[in-house]
């Protein structure tokens, strides 16, 4: 049969497409943000789960320098939300194209 590692490819495809059509329907910034990172982080696991399987370390050093990324987009994106939000009491998508100068 099929070893575990498929299995765990599998289902973390599946929460990764979940996670995807989140991303298509959400319009509050936060929320995005955070599935977004969610998206991230399943992306990893699949590099991991390959790098397991194919006994490779690649996969491994691929996955931190994806997590190194991943935190410097999201202090950028806070900055703007910590600015946006003093200009505004609520942060939605719909209303970001006030910000265009």
């Amino acid at each position: 049969m099929y070893s575990i590692f498929w299995y765990l490819f599998l289902i973390n495809f599946f929460i990764f497409l979940a996670n995807i059509f989140l991303f298509l329907i959400r319009f509050n910034f936060i929320v995005i943000l955070l599935i977004l990172e969610i998206i991230i982080f399943y992306i990893n696991l699949n590099f991991l789960i390959i790098s397991l399987f194919y006994n490779d370390i690649i996969g491994e050093i691929f996955t931190l320098f994806i997590i190194s990324i991943a935190g410097i987009e999201v202090s950028v994106g806070l900055i703007f939300l910590i600015i946006y939000y003093k200009l505004n009491d609520i942060i939605y998508i719909n209303k970001l194209n006030l910000l265009k100068g």
